[in-house]
């Protein structure tokens, strides 16, 4: 599921890269939560063979998830993976993001953006390195990326994680 808001640009692109099989998963369905944009995302996310949700108004990137929870559920989906529109990620990926959740060594997999740290601006770094230590501090979870939109959930995660915030 790919959350967007005014990713006209990039969305196609990043929705055609989305692997159309992977070992061990039967269906693939690309699933994009237009999140109010204004600028044909959801046009161009719908013309590039996407399933599009839609949010009628910008709601923020939290809404646009637990719309691709709720989707997930309502289909009873074995496996959700998010993924930015915006193309900071690449989908051939998300073989690799996956693995742990076939191989059953983890409910969920958070991705990151920071193996290659200079194509991401310093002050970027620094925000992603306060959020780090925040959820290290409050949940005792290592993570080297804990804003990263790149994630997959197996089927109990997306039963368990409820969603209560619009914004990051």
């Amino acid at each position: 599921a790919m959350p967007a808001y005014n990713e006209v640009q990039a969305v196609a692109q990043v929705i055609r890269a989305i692997p159309k099989k992977l070992p061990g998963i039967n269906k693939i369905i690309p699933v994009v939560i237009d999140d109010g944009s204004s600028d044909g995302t959801g046009h161009k996310a719908a013309k590039a063979g996407a399933l599009l949700l839609r949010h009628r108004i910008n709601m923020g990137v939290g809404a646009a998830t637990a719309t691709a929870f709720a989707a997930a559920r309502k289909v009873d989906a074995d496996l959700l993976v998010t993924i930015d529109a915006d193309s900071q990620h690449d989908p051939a990926d998300i073989k690799k993001i996956i693995e742990p959740i076939l191989k059953n060594e983890a409910d969920s997999v958070v991705g990151t953006r920071l193996k290659l740290p200079a194509y991401i601006p310093w002050h970027r770094r620094i925000g992603n390195q306060f959020f780090n230590l925040i959820t290290w501090l409050l949940y005792r979870i290592r993570t080297s990326d804990s804003q990263s939109g790149f994630r997959a959930y197996n089927k109990k995660a997306i039963r368990k994680i409820s969603i209560h915030t619009q914004g990051y």
